[in-house]
This record gives C-alpha cells, sequence and structure tokens, in this order.
C-alpha cells in the first residue's frame, strides 16, 4: 500500500512540475503573438542611432570630467603627430595621436590625409650617434651674456616625399586647426626614424 502512495506522489510531483513548465511555454508564446499580431515589442531593444547618442553623452560627459584634470584634452592646435600609413604621390596617409577624436562623437577619423605642395619643407631628423652628442654636449659652453640652444639630438636633413616610407613617424604642421580637419594642406612635414 505504502509503494503505491509513493508512486501516485511521484506521478503527481511529475504532473505538478510539466504544468509549471507548460504555464511558461503559453505566456511565452503568448508574449510572441502579441509581438507578431499587434507589431510592438514587448521587450523594444535601442536602435542604432539611440545607442550611438547614449555613447556620445557619455564620451562627452567623461571628456568633461577629465578635461580640467588633463589641459591636452579638447585642445587644438596646427600641428599634429602620428604614424605614416601610405604614401601615394604627394599625399600622406597618418594616424594621428596628438588630439583626443573619436570618430562617434566629433565625426572624424584619426586616419589623415595630408597634401604637400612641391614648395612644403620635409625634413628627416635622425638621432645623433651617442658619442657624437656626448663630444657635442662636453664642448658646449653656454654664455649668460649671448645664450644660446644647447647641442640637438638629431641630425636635420631635407627629404622629399618618396623618402617618407609607411611606419615613419611624422609631425605635420599646417595653417589651420587640424583638430576635426580630415584633409589639410601640410606646411612643413618632420619625420623621425
Amino acid at each position: 500500500m505504502e509503494s503505491n502512495a509513493s508512486t501516485s506522489r511521484y506521478i503527481l510531483t511529475a504532473l505538478c512540475i510539466i504544468l509549471v513548465i507548460t504555464a511558461f511555454i503559453l505566456v511565452g508564446l503568448n508574449a510572441l503573438n502579441i509581438e507578431n499580431r499587434l507589431g510592438i515589442k514587448i521587450l523594444p531593444s535601442p536602435t542604432n542611432a539611440q545607442l550611438q547618442e547614449q555613447y556620445k553623452k557619455g564620451y562627452l560627459a567623461a571628456r568633461e570630467k577629465i578635461a580640467p584634470l588633463c589641459p591636452m584634452v579638447n585642445r587644438s592646435g596646427n600641428s599634429l603627430s602620428g604614424t605614416v600609413k601610405s604614401v601615394s604621390g604627394n599625399t600622406l596617409t597618418v594616424e594621428q595621436k596628438t588630439f583626443d577624436t573619436d570618430e562617434t562623437v566629433d565625426g572624424v577619423s584619426n586616419i589623415r590625409k595630408v597634401t604637400l605642395s612641391a614648395n612644403t619643407p620635409i625634413q628627416l631628423l635622425a638621432s645623433k650617434p651617442q658619442d657624437v652628442l656626448s663630444k657635442e654636449l662636453a664642448d658646449f659652453k653656454p654664455d649668460p651674456k649671448n645664450p644660446s640652444n644647447p647641442p640637438s639630438p638629431f641630425t636635420i636633413t631635407t627629404i622629399r616625399v618618396s623618402d617618407i616610407k609607411v611606419g615613419d613617424a611624422v609631425t605635420i604642421t599646417s595653417n589651420k586647426d587640424l583638430r576635426l580637419m580630415a584633409e589639410f594642406a601640410a606646411t612643413m612635414v618632420q619625420v623621425s626614424r
């Protein structure tokens, strides 16, 4: 008699579990049916534009919060530094590293297109050998009456656009504010190797 009662309890428990699972499935199917029939979403997902707007608000809030601590944030300037990504004729493609721009927020990529004219000076800055620089520094005697700069750690030579290589570090100057300029003309280029 006891085994029949025990079996009945197991069957009753299994039926209760099946009933609860069936209820959850029916509620889920009903929600899907409402979504399909009425064209509304029970849990709407944000659109791409909404996500971009949320990102922009957060980015601008963070930029504003950190600006007092870091004067380089949001700064402007007429020169930028970066890495050469390609050279084509008189045009350089440079990945800039100077400005805190964000493509979504500022509308400009960190990849910038730089045009050089035939008159744009291009300088190669190569590090001097340590022994040469050490000797120049040892020979340097500052004159308080006639101040002059100490010796430069670089040798500077003039090169052509064709001498610039992919991967070169460059500092490019222009007569415009370059922070949000996707394309601009250079007034001077310095290449560091």
